[in-house]
């Protein structure tokens, strides 16, 4: 399984609820999650999403080195800003 997924930067194991607007698809593609458009949303921390994969049965076998592939090429703006700041992940994960 791959996940592509924003998170929290903060340390720890949580989940920082969000109210976000169902009109940006971003938030809700389809719209039907929502209510009155209207729709809660998570960003985990690293810990807290390492603990969602290993209790249903994951591990993470990569991590891409966003980090490294952005310096290695000179840019951090535009979409890759996120992957720069640690706010998003890219992890391979297998059940166990």
């Amino acid at each position: 399984m791959l996940i592509d997924t924003a998170v929290h930067p903060r340390r720890g194991k949580f989940v920082r609820i969000f109210n976000e607007d169902t009109s940006m698809e971003s938030a809700s593609a389809d719209g039907v999650h929502g209510h009155q458009g209207h729709m809660l949303t998570g960003r985990p921390t690293v810990g807290a999403l390492r603990m969602m994969l290993k209790v249903h049965g994951y591990t993470i076998d990569e991590r891409f080195d966003w980090p490294g592939f952005i310096a290695e090429r000179g840019y951090a703006t535009g979409p890759v800003i996120q992957y720069h700041k640690g706010t998003r992940v890219t992890w391979v994960c297998t059940p166990v």
